[in-house]
């Protein structure tokens, strides 16, 4: 059976896009669309980063031309990541250079969701990218859709690395840099000694860890530094604010010499506001904003550290209250009962999040960007950009309003 351009326009009008929820064909997807017979050739150009998912779509794209009558089809799936319209003029954290954003906040409330959405938008603006994860976790690495951790930047797609930091494996990388004779580092990292050492020394490992973030900073490339920004993936608030405070307590506590003059080092990129800003994630609920009321404190009173964008993940929204959703009449069928409840539950969440997203504002006076509730089986990139979409116009309002490292 013969197969026309016009009939494959119409075929990729009905393959869905499950990373976008749009169709091929709106999307304006196609490329070099051609059709011999009852062969068919081309290319399908994504504009957002996908590795992961690229086989996917081309046998989402040869199986509906292959039910459609085609005999044969090539389809080359491929990445194109260009700056759209609004993200051209999209300022991050304007008044931040060489960005080291560090995103935390208590565990599960989507911090790696916004590294990540932090430095996709980065990327896409051109900027050359590193997201460093602190310390083990795969949580990142699935949603950039990297198999593995990674102890060297391993590229996502053009312009954004992703390397996974830890600080024992830095404190080895620090010892080849004084220890230029490769001999004399192994027999150090070797000894019963060093590892002895490297168990019981007191915030050694979150010191080590947080001067390689300083050492990638300080990176150059033949065009200038290697990273125009950063965006650090830190733990959980409690262990957060443990790697954050270990520079100030290494320059105290020792006295003139290699550990106190690294330590000033690292602090001054950590205080300096034109190249870091700490972006606390959360949600609107109880326990999260308590945990980011005391680590606004902590940043303010005691580590002095710049500020940038408060992220608000996971916000509900509802056009009603609870007690406005009706209950379903008597003999109703179960669908329609089904439906009632679920959104007297999602009245009910949104009603939590407005109340404890006022208690948030009244307790941290920080620009503040809202990430709605998705609901995903699975999260990737995908689900980062379609959040990103969401959070554009929000950071171009504060931009406007020359946001940057917020003061305490």
């Amino acid at each position: 059976m013969s197969i026309s351009v016009e009939r494959v326009n119409e075929v990729l009008a009905t393959v869905i896009d499950p990373n976008t929820g749009k169709d091929l064909a709106s999307a304006r997807a196609a490329r070099n669309v051609k059709v011999e017979g009852d062969r068919v050739s081309l290319d399908v150009e994504l504009g957002y980063p996908a590795a992961s998912q690229l086989e996917l779509i081309r046998d989402l794209v040869r199986d509906a031309l292959l039910r459609a009558g085609a005999a044969a089809v090539d389809a080359n799936v491929t990445m194109k990541i260009v700056a759209h319209t609004v993200q051209r003029g999209l300022k991050v954290l304007p008044n931040v250079k060489n960005i080291i954003a560090v995103s935390s906040g208590k565990g599960g409330v989507g911090k790696s969701t916004v590294a990540a959405l932090l430095a996709v938008a980065l990327a896409e603006r051109g900027k050359r990218v590193l997201l460093a994860q602190m310390g083990p976790g795969r949580r990142l690495g699935e949603v950039l859709g990297v198999a593995e951790s990674t102890d060297a930047p391993a590229e996502v797609f053009r312009g954004l690395c992703f390397l996974t930091i830890d600080g024992e494996s830095a404190l080895s990388e620090y010892l080849g840099l004084v220890l230029p004779v490769k001999r004399v580092q192994r027999m150090v990292v070797s000894s019963k000694l060093y590892r002895h050492f490297v168990a019981a020394a007191p915030g050694l490992k979150e010191l080590m860890t947080v001067g390689k973030i300083w050492y990638e900073e300080q990176l150059e490339s033949g065009r200038g530094r290697k990273w125009d920004a950063i965006v650090v993936d830190a733990p959980a608030t409690g262990h957060s604010l443990q790697y954050l405070r270990m520079p100030a307590a290494a320059h105290e506590a020792f006295g003139p010499g290699l550990v106190r003059r690294e330590a000033r080092k690292v602090l001054d990129l950590l205080e300096d506001p034109a190249r870091t800003a700490v972006c606390p994630v959360t949600t609107a609920e109880e326990m999260p904003v308590n945990e980011t009321r005391e680590m606004y404190a902590q940043l303010c009173d005691h580590l002095k550290m710049p500020l940038g964008v408060l992220f608000v993940n996971r916000v509900h929204t509802a056009p009603a209250a609870p007690d406005d959703v009706p209950t379903a009449p008597a003999g109703a069928s179960s669908l329609v009962v089904d439906v009632l409840r679920c959104g007297r539950e999602e009245a009910g969440w949104a009603a939590i999040n407005a109340h404890y997203l006022r208690r948030l504002h009244a307790a941290v006076p920080m620009p503040t960007v809202e990430l709605p509730f998705l609901f995903a089986e699975e999260f990737g990139l995908g689900e980062v950009r379609a959040l990103l979409g969401h959070a554009e116009a929000q950071l171009t309002r504060l931009a406007n309003g020359s946001a940057g490292a917020a003061p305490c």
